[in-house]
């Protein structure tokens, strides 16, 4: 293993100002307590799998938005409220009983696993509405954040998630807010079955699958419609294509009745009116054929033949 001091000068002293990323190669281990000062564009830290860092100290790196840690051998993480731009933390496999990220107002991702099961929140956790993306909320580290919140910060968790915390007992405050993280994740994991790829990496919605969301949603509820007024198209629990067939053929000639009526001025929604322009209609054919026989539409001049329709209906 490689001391985790040594490594950091070898890698990145010289060129602090414009460092952007710590990060460290594939298949290297560190061992020993790291200090990683003055960075002013440091924006993302990459060392997991490193296995043998013991403690992390982060001063004076305002910039920092990620920071992955996991599967190492970290007791302590020093620095850690003073990075108010952290968005991604992670971690998971280390050694940390407790950790205090009541000032990291902007995390959206929070991955926490095989840590010691004594591992405490201190201050508990702020604005749990931008957490996108955290694990094993459904057993002990969950449980474990609730247990140490105080009702004031249980009722403004239950308020962030649109849940109404007001009458009810603590315990019934945490319940609610369980069952409804529960049931985000299983909506989140519903939506990634049906739209895979629509979850970036950062756990956010990609914007190009929105439009892939709407169209999805416009066409279930078409067919829920469809479903509803046509109960017979389904056959074994699916739609038979023969009958589905004839309904979009009977929608088609609905469609060409409708264009025609629309075409001369009848109101299919106007009963009374409809069958008395109707009536004109098929006199004025009679009288069409008395004139001209029954192949008058070969004789007849079209467009003659549309303004005495016209002008028919509207005496």
């Amino acid at each position: 293993m490689v001391n985790t001091q040594t490594w950091l000068t070898d890698s990145y002293e010289n060129k602090k100002n414009e460092t952007t990323a710590i990060r460290i190669s594939k298949g290297t281990e560190l061992e020993g307590v790291l200090e990683i000062k003055d960075y002013p564009q440091l924006k993302e830290i990459f060392l997991g799998g490193a296995k043998g860092i013991t403690e992390l100290k982060i001063i004076n790196c305002p910039t920092v938005e990620t920071l992955f840690v996991s599967d190492n051998q970290i007791t302590k993480i020093e620095g850690l409220t003073d990075l108010s731009k952290l968005k991604k933390l992670s971690f998971g496999g280390n050694k940390l009983e407790e950790i205090d990220i009541s000032k990291n107002t902007e995390l959206e991702m929070l991955y926490f696993r095989d840590n010691p099961a004594t591992l405490k929140f201190a201050n508990g956790i702020k604005n749990l509405s931008k957490l996108i993306s955290w694990d094993s909320y459904q057993t002990f580290p969950l449980t474990k954040i609730l247990d140490q919140a105080n009702e004031e910060e249980l009722k403004e968790i239950a308020k962030e998630l649109g849940l109404d915390g007001e009458g009810k007992s603590l315990d019934e405050i945490k319940q609610a807010i369980k069952d409804e993280l529960d049931k985000n994740k299983e909506n989140k994991e519903k939506l990634e079955q049906e739209l895979p790829g629509l979850f970036g990496t950062d756990g956010k919605v990609d914007e190009s699958k929105l439009g892939e969301i709407k169209d999805k949603a416009e066409k279930g509820n078409n067919y829920d419609d469809l479903v509803e007024k046509n109960p017979d198209l389904i056959v074994d629990g699916k739609i038979d294509q023969s009958k589905l067939n004839d309904l979009n053929d009977k929608g088609k000639k609905f469609d060409d009745l409708k264009n025609t009526m629309d075409a001369i001025g009848i109101d299919p929604n106007n009963a009374a009116e409809a069958k008395q322009k109707m009536a004109k209609l098929n006199n004025l054919e009679l009288r069409i054929k008395e004139l001209y026989g029954e192949n008058y539409e070969e004789r007849l001049d079209i467009q003659y033949q549309a303004n005495i329709e016209i002008n028919t209906i509207k005496n």
